[in-house]
């Protein structure tokens, strides 16, 4: 179910990847924009709390398919989870504001290594849930 999003980012990333031939594919779809809007919403906290983000993205990308929401809600869920995992085996290293410090920018900088397109706001607010659960 991933393989066609690795495909496509892997494809982005590729420096033969002429973007001016791809410009209608990038103006219906910006992948980015769609993974980053997935995580945001997989992040949620309250009443949409681990549910499915089909219904959610449907909303506001209604053009996209029901196999590529699938793949989107995938991906997501699999990075909160990363993060989640990675915190668990750091958060005793915790102690101070500059330890906190270090340890954020490292998660940034790990995530980053393979998921490019995270944004800033992203990275922040799954560091933060990542330690909130690594501390339960």
């Amino acid at each position: 179910m991933r393989s066609w999003l690795s495909n496509l980012i892997k494809k982005f990333k590729s420096p033969e990847y002429d973007y001016k031939l791809d410009l209608a594919e990038r103006r219906r779809h910006n992948v980015f924009e769609i993974l980053n809007t997935s995580l945001s919403l997989a992040m949620e906290f309250g009443p949409n709390l681990n549910k499915p983000l089909n219904s959610r993205l449907k909303r506001v990308y209604p053009e996209l398919s029901r196999r590529e929401r699938k793949g989107y809600n995938k991906l997501a869920y699999e990075i909160t989870h990363k993060g989640r995992d990675y915190m668990f085996d750091y958060v005793q290293n915790i102690k101070t504001n500059e330890d906190y410090d270090l340890m954020k920018e490292k998660f940034a900088k790990e995530f980053r290594l393979y998921n490019t397109w995270i944004s800033d706001k992203n990275i922040d607010m799954l560091f933060n849930q990542a330690c909130y659960y690594a501390s339960k």
